[in-house]
């Protein structure tokens, strides 16, 4: 066995790479999550940071998005996935999809529930990259520009992006999310299970 390959097993078993995935991860589950609720841009006014040039810098920078619920039932509606007729269901969506993301995000940095918060990650980061996916083809055959022309703000917090940068960053995060449900590593995680489970 080489060095290389011994320092990788021995991070692998003390779960240095699970921790990095889980953390990486959760802190943009977070972030993709509080974005839309408005909490971050209520936050900033109230507390006059709004007016930070620096502030003013990573807002206009095009990497975050200060949104609102409102906003984002709006970005729903683009995707022409849920019915127009049911408002209810577009307003639970609006309401709900941002606290699944903070909740599961929240999980992975303290380490809770891996496995499963880590598969439900997997189901949705697939379903929103299908959906970008099938909205950029549509732009694509609508409007006749070059497949990595097209920039639509997607909804995930980051406002609007280059499909051919939004695919790749999506990847990403479902190798972490994989990485993270395959990990057999528990090290520096707070609890194998959400709920206890059931004594018999």
């Amino acid at each position: 066995m080489t060095d290389g390959q011994t320092v990788l097993g021995e991070g692998s078993r003390r779960g240095i790479g699970l921790l990095i995935a889980r953390l990486l991860l959760g802190l943009v589950f977070v972030w993709m999550g509080l974005s839309k609720t408005g909490l971050p841009q209520l936050v900033l006014d109230k507390t006059g940071l709004i007016d930070n040039p620096g502030v003013q810098r990573v807002v206009n920078s095009g990497y975050v998005e200060l949104s609102n619920p409102v906003d984002f039932l709006k970005l729903i509606r683009e995707y022409h996935i849920l019915p127009e007729n049911m408002p209810i269901l577009l307003n639970l969506t609006a309401a709900v999809l941002p606290w699944l993301e903070v909740f599961c995000g929240l999980l992975l940095i303290i380490g809770v529930a891996l496995r499963g918060t880590a598969l439900m990650i997997l189901l949705l980061m697939t379903f929103f990259t299908v959906m970008v996916t099938v909205r950029a083809l549509n732009i694509y055959q609508a409007d006749d520009i070059a497949f990595c022309a097209i920039k639509f703000d997607c909804g995930c917090g980051a406002g609007e992006v280059f499909i051919c940068r939004k695919l790749p960053e999506n990847f990403v995060l479902w190798l972490l999310a994989l990485h993270v449900l395959l990990s057999r590593a528990r090290r520096w995680c707070l609890k194998k299970e959400l709920l206890p489970a059931k004594q018999a």
